[in-house]
């Protein structure tokens, strides 16, 4: 999947701070919590027209902070931290992907989620839930799934 250099550079700064908020201890305050950072625009779907076609995505820091808890916590029961980031990062990696060229997606009536299937190359799946606004799409969570599920 073709991405901007200033869409690289978005990914790797989150990143980066993502790897910081691994080494924070639960619960730790962070600064500019309501912060959003860019990701990417939603364009050029396998399915034609996306449902959010030139959609920008962000995710704020307070949602990249719950996901990387919460997803180390999970990791951690069964792997060592060094495993626990390579699947967070992967999943940060991922996330254009699974937006774009989604396996399912489910709207409620303020939310929106897309799924991504990686099992092909060991990795689980991939869901992520938004909030939609006018036009954009704001990270809430990001999950990881082992079963194939919608």
């Amino acid at each position: 999947m073709y991405s901007s250099p200033a869409e690289l550079l978005y990914t790797r700064r989150i990143k980066e701070i993502a790897t910081e908020y691994f080494s924070l201890p639960d619960k730790a305050h962070i600064d500019f919590p309501d912060e959003l950072l860019p990701l990417f625009l939603i364009h050029k779907s396998k399915h034609g027209k996306h449902p959010h076609d030139r959609f920008r995505v962000y995710i704020s820091r307070k949602s990249l902070k719950h996901f990387v808890e919460a997803r180390k916590k999970e990791l951690l029961k069964n792997h060592s931290p060094e495993i626990a980031i390579q699947y967070i990062c992967f999943a940060i990696d991922m996330t254009k992907e699974t937006v774009i060229n989604f396996d399912s997606s489910i709207k409620t009536n303020t939310r929106y989620a897309y799924s991504k299937t990686y099992t092909y190359i060991g990795m689980p799946q991939i869901r992520i839930i938004f909030d939609v606004f006018r036009d954009s799409l704001e990270i809430c969570s990001i999950h990881f799934r082992t079963k194939n599920t919608p």
